[in-house]
């Protein structure tokens, strides 16, 4: 419990910081997307989310996947559009809810460490990918409520471990 408590602190003060720089953010040059990718670890969900981009950064960067709370949409937090406005930073939000109760928090979970793993390989291997050359190898996870939960989850080294 020791160590889930310091990783969900270090995630917070990760975001503490970005949002700190105060770097002029570019509102204009950022995408929203929606992006799908396959998760054959889990019989081949189809995870969706909404990806923020910064369309002028071609050089990788960090990326985060934040959760979104019960009954809210992935597109509900401007704060997602923030982040990535800031130091071009990649932001995944998962559509997920695709369990039923009571797996909706571990299936976002899975679907927030998924979506990390997947787009660092992108951005290593797959020139046709959003991703490509964007993504550092340096992630983390956030969320609300629901999706607070499942972030405290997908820190969990058994859980995450799944996804290198």
């Amino acid at each position: 419990l020791e160590h889930l408590a310091f990783a969900l602190s270090l995630v917070m003060v990760l975001l503490l910081v970005l949002c700190a720089l105060g770097l002029v953010a570019r509102a204009a040059d950022i995408s929203a997307r929606t992006y799908r990718a396959v998760d054959p670890k889990r019989g081949n969900r189809v995870v969706v989310a909404t990806v923020y981009l910064q369309e002028s950064n071609l050089e990788p960067k960090p990326a985060v996947a934040f959760g979104h709370g019960f009954g809210l949409g992935a597109d509900m937090y401007p704060i997602a559009r923030e982040l990535a406005a800031r130091e071009g930073i990649v932001v995944l939000c998962p559509h997920s809810i695709g369990a039923l109760p009571p797996h909706w928090t571990s299936e976002l979970a899975l679907d927030q460490v998924f979506l990390l793993s997947h787009a660092v390989q992108e951005s290593k291997r797959n020139s046709s990918s959003p991703f490509f050359g964007r993504v550092a190898n340096l992630t983390a996870v956030a969320g609300h409520s629901l999706g607070g939960g499942g972030t405290i989850l997908a820190a969990d080294p058994l859980l995450a471990g799944a996804y290198p």
